[in-house]
Parts: C-alpha cells; structure tokens; sequence
C-alpha cells in the first residue's frame, strides 16, 4: 500500500500542477473566465466587509444589508486575499490547495470506515474526477463546503466509534453548521443528524435527562452559530430564514420547471410568465419579508397542486445531474467560443453529427471528453457495486448514517429543473468512496472465483470491511 500512496500523491501533483498551469493562463487573459453569473455578489460581499466590516450587498449600496448570501464564503474570499490584492485568482489558488487537502480527509473516512484498499480506490476516482476539478475554477461555494461536508463527516464517525466523547459529535454538528452557512442546502441535513443523534443517545444512555443533556451539549456549538446568523437577518429584514434567496428559487426554477411541462413551452418562457424579470432583482436589492412571502406561497401553491409534474422534474434533473461531465466550463476556460458540453450538443445536432464536428475541430478534447464520461460511468457502476456491498457488510448501521443518508438527501435536495454537473461536487466524495468499496468488492469476487476454478462462492463481508 506504500506504492499505492506514493501514485496517488504523484498522480494528485501532476493534475494540481496542470491546474496551475492553467490557472496562470487564464489570469493572464481575463480573471472573469473564473467567475459565473452568482460570482459577483459573492466577490461584493466580501469587498464590503473588507472595506467597511458590514454584510452588505455591494461597495456601492452599503446601505442595504444582503439577507440572500451566508457569511461562510464571503468570509473566506476575504482571508483567501489578505495577503494579496482583492482579486479572484487569488481565490481559485486556495480552492485548489483545499481541494487537494480533501484527498486527506477522504482517505481518513475510508480507512475508518473500511480499510487502506478501498482508501486508495476512492482517492483514485477522486483524483480523475473532472466536474470536482472544473468546479474548483470557478468563484463558488463548492469547493469549500465539500471540504466542511467532509470534515463532519470524519467527526460523526469519530463521535460514532468512540461512544463517548461528545467533542467529536460537537465538532460534527459545527462543521456541517460552518458548511450550512457556505451553502444552506445542508440546514435541513442538520435535523436530520439531530433526530438519529436522540435516537442514538436514547440508546446508548441509561436514562433520558442524560440523553438530553448529551444532545444539548453536542448541539450547542452549532446552535449558536447558526442562531447569530439567523437572528441577525431576522434584525435587518424581519425574516430568521438563513437566505431569502429560497422562495426566488423555488418559484423561477421549480415552479417554472412545472409551468413548462404543463404548458409544453420552454423553460424560460415559463420563467417570464411568472413574472420575475424585476422581482427577482428586487428581491435581492431590497430585504421585503412580503414579497419573499408572496414567492414561496406562489411557488407552493403550483408545486402542491401538480406533484407528478414536480416528480418528473426532479428525475429529469436527477439524470441531468450526473450524466455530464462539466467540461464546458473547461472549454470556456481555455478560451473557446463554443462551450457546450460534448452531451448537449448531441442533444441538440444528435451523435453522428456532434462526433463528427467535435472530432474535426478539436479531436484530442473529444478522446478526452469520451475517456473521462467512460471512467465516470463506471465509477457509478461500482458505487452501485459498493453499495450492494454494504447491505451485506456487518457494520451497515454506521455505513447507513454515515455515507447513504447523506447521499441520498443531497441528490434528492439537488435534482430539478436547474441541476447540471456542478451540483452534484460536494457529494461526489461519497460516491468515489462507495466506488472503492465496489472495486475492491469486485477484486475480491474475481480473485474467489479464479481460486475456485468457477464455483459460485458465496459473498465475503471481509472485502468490504476493515481489515
């Protein structure tokens, strides 16, 4: 296993070093290229608080505070450039250091979970997983609220395996808060942990008050925290929600995905009947607790009213998610006019047409683009692998809270009508985990069946456990 960690630190060099590379060429042409439309009021936040300490929407309206961004990656924008000018390559630099760091953090989850085998696998796929990479160039929350993701979820398994001490499940409650205010898809994640925490507790004490104050104990960290957040917008805008960003999304993404279905037109037509050209930029220049109200009772009441169109919308999106690969945004990096992706120009000009234009104009891209959608979809068949794996492993309950609920919450929160490639980075690392627990499942089953001169041997829990 020493060789295996000396490839994949050489292997993790080699792609940060291409990514320098590249990084150093776009800065050189235009800094924009690593921002996307949300970019800028990140970027603006951050200018506020360095140059006036206020939470507010931009240098120019100091006066309004913004209730549509948290804190968490404004902040880090903020210490990622106080050695350097106010700039955002200075940012995409720490988010490739940080994304390199997680390497780390996926091994630890592995190897407590499992062993060094699966450890290694799920680095490996990680590594060459390229919407991880892309994501990482551009001025957004991913990157960093994986690595916060990942830093709970090795203190759940820390508090988990010892029983006892209650640092481990504080610290695990507080990193997900610190990620929830980087990107607030994870609040409800929080109840989640919090009931199977009671359930765990009420387990695992003799009576209920010490359960009770176990929990609170746990919780109190990420209590407070999230608590100041939410009390501050409460202050400035009448509403304790963490972003009033929410009902803008449900009514011109989700509600308009229905309106489209139902009305067979396209999308964004379904977007300018719901009439959120001007509200959606009022919504965010002005904190108007009515009009947040009027958006998500408006959003609800479609959505309520039209659950199959609503579950069509989410599967559609689920594909979405995780068939691309997200290399248009690596085509715009190195500066080409045409970014769709190798799968949305099938869409659009079907296979035959789209191979034979891409493998004319730019044909090393396209064998890359094709080895890369190959590796990604066997990485999916052996998480499936993986996953079958662990119904079977003897330590499924753990598995089960650590690496599948989570799993699940985040595809099912992420699918819809807006979900392409980049939504699915800060659980990708589960999935390379479930991955390496697949492939050394399936190493093992090759290996029995060869010793056994082509019996069936029945499944051993071994492979796909600690060892």
């Amino acid at each position: 296993m020493k060789h295996g960690k000396l490839t994949l630190i050489g292997l993790a060099l080699v792609i940060l070093t291409l990514k320098i590379i590249l990084w150093f060429h776009v800065s050189e042409i235009d800094l924009a290229l690593f921002q996307n439309p949300d970019s800028q009021s990140y970027l603006d936040v951050a200018e506020t608080l360095k140059s006036d300490g206020q939470f507010s929407l931009s240098p120019d309206h100091l006066h309004i505070p913004n209730v549509t961004r948290t804190p968490g990656y404004p902040v880090f924008i903020l210490l990622a450039t106080l050695l350097g000018s106010f700039s955002s390559s200075a940012v995409i630099l720490c988010q490739f250091i940080l994304q390199s760091l997680m390497l780390i953090l996926i091994w630890k989850i592995s190897v407590m979970l499992f062993s060094q085998k699966q450890a290694f696998w799920a680095c490996f796929f990680y590594v060459l997983d390229l919407s991880s990479h892309t994501s990482s160039f551009l001025l957004l929350t991913e990157v960093l609220f994986t690595a916060f993701f990942l830093l709970s979820l090795l203190f759940a398994l820390k508090y988990l395996k010892t029983q006892s001490e209650s640092r481990w499940g504080a610290l695990a409650f507080l990193t997900l808060a610190m990620a929830t205010l980087v990107r607030p898809i994870s609040y409800y994640l929080l109840f989640v942990m919090l009931a199977i925490l009671i359930w765990y507790e009420l387990n695992l004490q003799h009576s209920v008050m010490a359960a009770f104050r176990r929990v609170v104990l746990v919780c109190l960290p990420c209590i407070l925290l999230l608590g100041f957040w939410q009390i501050r917008n409460y202050s400035v805008s009448g509403s304790c929600e963490l972003s009033r960003i929410v009902g803008v999304n449900l009514l011109y993404y989700r509600a308009a995905g229905v309106i489209a279905q139902k009305e067979s037109i396209p999308f964004e037509k379904a977007q300018e009947k719901l009439d959120m050209g001007a509200g959606k930029v009022e919504a965010r220049l002005k904190p108007n607790l009515n009009l947040e109200k009027g958006y998500k009772k408006k959003a609800m009441s479609i959505l309520i009213a039209e659950p199959l169109f609503v579950m069509k919308d989410m599967l559609k999106g689920a594909v979405r998610l995780h068939i691309g690969l997200g290399e248009g945004e690596l085509l715009r990096l190195l500066g080409q006019s045409n970014t769709d992706s190798f799968l949305s120009r099938i869409s659009k000009h079907g296979f035959k047409k789209s191979l034979s234009e891409w493998w004319q104009t730019r044909p090393l891209f396209l064998l890359m683009t094709l080895a890369f959608l190959l590796l990604l979809y066997s990485t999916y068949a052996l998480a499936l692998l993986g996953t079958f794996a662990l119904l079977r492993s003897p330590d499924l309950k753990t598995c089960l809270i650590a690496l599948l609920l989570p799993l699940c919450y985040f595809v099912l929160l992420s699918s819809g009508p807006e979900s392409y490639a980049r939504f699915r980075v800060p659980y990708m690392p589960i999935v390379m985990i479930l991955a390496g627990i697949g492939m050394v499942w399936l190493k093992g089953q090759s290996h029995l069946m060869k010793k056994t001169s082509g019996n069936n041997p029945s499944y051993s829990s071994h492979s796909c456990t600690k060892t």
